[in-house]
């Protein structure tokens, strides 16, 4: 990705330079040049109504804002749209995630999923979260992959029939050994 075509540069403050900077998120933006950077952050610092320091005592100004160069907010000629370096990445993770998906959704041999979310299984009918597949909610394909769809933290798996029914055998075997006839 760094040769692509550079449309408009990308600039930052540099945080490092100012005092008490840890009260402050990146403040960036794209430009032609340096001098358009500089009044263009000065504003949104202005916009912060927070009167920044540098680190040697100073208010902030055209002048003197540490300026650093921000190649992760270059704007970019990436297939022929203008979009911003740092995004490009996720564009094309989130295209890999659809092909996936697309993958599950045409392979006749899957026909149920579990959904899993931050590590942990969606129970059935979408009813809370468990750590143990014994647990987990059997999804239609369908059902699982619009889940995932419109929700990017949401990983789809697709179930083994057999395993899956080997996995709650056992779990049933279990429960018969518990039963109290009376």
């Amino acid at each position: 990705m760094k040769d692509l075509k550079i449309i408009k540069l990308g600039y930052k403050v540099d945080l490092n330079k100012i005092h008490d900077s840890y009260f402050i998120t990146e403040i960036a933006t794209i430009a032609e040049n340096k001098t358009e950077a500089r009044s263009i952050l000065l504003n949104k610092i202005n916009e912060l109504n927070q009167d920044l320091i540098y680190y040697t005592g100073e208010s902030i100004t055209l002048k003197n804002i540490p300026l650093i160069r921000a190649e992760e907010y270059d704007k970019v000629l990436f297939e022929d749209s203008e979009i911003v370096r740092w995004k490009i990445p996720i564009l094309i993770a989130s295209r890999e995630r659809n092909n996936k998906h697309d993958e599950i959704l045409n392979n006749y041999d899957i026909e149920f999923c579990y959904i899993i979310k931050d590590g942990l299984y969606y129970r059935p009918k979408y009813a809370g979260y468990c750590d143990n597949i014994k647990d987990a909610g059997v999804y239609s394909k369908e059902a699982a992959v619009d889940s995932a769809k419109k929700c990017e933290d949401l990983i789809i798996i697709p179930i083994d029939i057999n395993e899956h029914n080997k996995i709650i055998q056992k779990e049933i075997d279990k429960l018969k050994s518990k039963i109290i006839i009376a």
